[in-house]
């Protein structure tokens, strides 16, 4: 079975769960990372020669939208907004 089929197949079965059974299987796929890196989300902190190699990748031009993007988007606050859990949108 390639990968997109495995894919496939474990998002199938995850819509066929309740959201107790799916937050188990989250759980278990969580288990079997083990030691395995922690993405850069995950970490405190970064180290200066991973932050050193994203110098140049992205465009002043892409950059200075992105800035405008957050700047606009941040500036406002909800108060009536709630955080959803990841597991409301599942059918």
């Amino acid at each position: 079975m390639s990968l997109k089929e495995r894919e496939a197949f474990l998002i199938d079965a995850l819509h066929h769960l309740d959201q107790t059974d799916q937050e188990k299987l989250v759980a278990f796929a969580t288990s079997l990372w083990g030691d395995a890196p922690k993405s850069l989300s995950q970490r405190q902190g970064v180290r200066l020669d991973e932050l050193r190699d994203l110098i140049g990748i992205l465009p002043n031009e892409d950059a200075e939208e992105m800035r405008r993007i957050i700047e606009e988007g941040c500036e406002n606050i909800d108060p009536n907004w709630n955080a959803p859990s990841p597991f409301d949108q599942l059918p």
